[in-house]
C-alpha cells in the first residue's frame, strides 16, 4: 500500500473522444472521471485492457442525447491505455429530468439488506471511506498504510526525492534503510496514486418525506455535504408544490435550504 513504491500518474481528462489514462507499462486502466449524478459498472480498483463498463444516472436524471453509455479500455501502440467512449459519442452527461414528465419511481417488493463497507476489515486506527465510487479503508491522521498496518508516521525518516520522482502529493522518506513514496499527511493511496481525504464539510441527513414526494437520487444515499443539491420529484401525475422546493442545497450549518415539498 503506502510503502510500495508508486507510479507517477497523470490526472484523468477527455482527449478525444476517449477518457486519458497514465502512462504505465502495465496494460490496465485505472477508475474513470467521476460523473456527476451517474454511477458505472463493474467497480473495480484496476481493468484489463479489453474491460467495458456501462454508466447509468441515477434516479431523476436521463443522458444526453450524445452521451456515450460505455466504455472499453484500449491500449494502441506507443500510446497510454485510455476509456475508448462509444463512436460518435461525447464523455456520459446526465441532466435533471424535466418536472412536467412524470417520474416513475422504482419500488422494490423487498427490502434489500446493506452492503458491509469495507466487508468490515478495515485495520486498526482506520476507517472505510468511499473514493471513486469504492468503498477504501483509510488510516487516521498522523498515520500510513504500511502494508494493511496503520503505522504512526513519527517512526520513518523524510529524506530527499530521487529516482524514480516523487509521485504527486507524495513525500520520500527512509524506512528501515528502504526508500518509498509516501503519501502527504492530507492525503491517502488510493491503487498508484495519493488521492485527498476527507474535506471534513457539514453533512445534511436524508429527509423525511410525505406520500407520493420521491427523492432523486439512489435509494441508499444517506448525506449531502455542505454544498451538494437534493432534487424532489412526485409519483404518477402529481406536481411538486410549492414548485420553488423542487431542489433544495445542504448548508455549512448540516440543514437544507428548505424543506421537502408536497405532491398534489
Amino acid at each position: 500500500m503506502d510503502s510500495m513504491l508508486l507510479s507517477i500518474l497523470c490526472v484523468f481528462g477527455l482527449i478525444g473522444g476517449s477518457l486519458a489514462q497514465p502512462a504505465v507499462t502495465a496494460l490496465i486502466c485505472y477508475p474513470p472521471p467521476t460523473v456527476a449524478n451517474a454511477v458505472y459498472a463493474p467497480v473495480q480498483q484496476v481493468y484489463q485492457v479489453g474491460t467495458t463498463i456501462r454508466f447509468t444516472c441515477r434516479a431523476g436524471f436521463r443522458f444526453t442525447p450524445t452521451s456515450s453509455e460505455t466504455a472499453q479500455c484500449r491500449s494502441l501502440a506507443g500510446r497510454p491505455t485510455t476509456w475508448r467512449l462509444e463512436s460518435q459519442k461525447t464523455a456520459p452527461v446526465c441532466v435533471l429530468i424535466s418536472p412536467t414528465r412524470p417520474v416513475n419511481p422504482v419500488v422494490p417488493v423487498n427490502p434489500v439488506a446493506p452492503v458491509p463497507r469495507c466487508q468490515g476489515r478495515c485495520p486498526q486506527l482506520s476507517e472505510c471511506q468511499r473514493y471513486n465510487n469504492v468503498d477504501i479503508c483509510v488510516c487516521n491522521d498522523g498515520y500510513y498504510n504500511s502494508n494493511g498496518v496503520c503505522t504512526a508516521r513519527t517512526s520513518d525518516t523524510l529524506t530527499t526525492c530521487r529516482s524514480p520522482p516523487c509521485p504527486p502529493n507524495s513525500d520520500p522518506h527512509l524506512i528501515n534503510g528502504k526508500y518509498v513514496h509516501i503519501c502527504k499527511p492530507t492525503h491517502f493511496v488510493f491503487g498508484n496514486i495519493c488521492a485527498p481525504r476527507s474535506t471534513g464539510r457539514a453533512q445534511c441527513s436524508r429527509p423525511a418525506v410525505g406520500p407520493n414526494v420521491i427523492i432523486a437520487a439512489d435509494p441508499g444515499k444517506t448525506t449531502w455535504y455542505s454544498g451538494e443539491t437534493i432534487n424532489y420529484a412526485c409519483s404518477g401525475q402529481m406536481i411538486v408544490t410549492p414548485s420553488s422546493r423542487r431542489q433544495a442545497v445542504c448548508g455549512p450549518t448540516g440543514l437544507f435550504s428548505t424543506p421537502p415539498p408536497t405532491c398534489r
